[in-house]
């Protein structure tokens, strides 16, 4: 199940909303590179399609998280397009990264701040931790169970 809530980000300092501008800035480029790639030449999620993008500073699991997002804008443009009988042209992502438990940790916070997102960075091994409060919305969504 996806679960998305918007929290501030007022409490970051400049090099950690510098270090989360050019994550997203890269992630979004490689789901870009993979939709122009998938449009021109049908992929899948493995190994080769992967392969594809050479040059980046993502690592491989952030290759992968992007190629699945841009399998899924692909799949769904052309259903899409299928459905309303209309040419469509290569779509352009600029939207969220939809990131998991492999790459977003949430934890209780201490002192001020209630809630600590810790998110895996370019660099190995060193997360951006961001301090942040809850919201009645998290508040709800993390009352909830996690199914399986």
């Amino acid at each position: 199940m996806r679960r998305a809530v918007k929290v501030t980000l007022k409490f970051l300092t400049a090099k950690k909303r510098g270090a989360i501008i050019a994550l997203l800035s890269r992630y979004r480029s490689a789901v870009n590179f993979y939709i122009r790639s998938l449009w021109n030449e049908p992929g899948k999620l493995d190994a080769a399609t992967l392969a594809r993008l050479k040059t980046t500073e993502l690592s491989v699991r952030y290759k992968s998280q992007a190629l699945k997002q841009a399998l899924d804008v692909v799949i769904s443009t052309r259903k899409a397009a299928k459905v309303l009988k209309k040419r469509v042209t290569c779509p352009v992502f600029s939207g969220a990264a939809v990131l998991d438990g492999k790459f977003v940790a949430v934890e209780d916070g201490k002192g001020s701040f209630d809630l600590v997102v810790r998110l895996s960075s370019l660099v190995k091994g060193q997360r951006i931790t961001i301090p942040t409060r809850k919201t009645a919305v998290l508040n709800k969504w993390l009352a909830v169970p996690e199914q399986s």
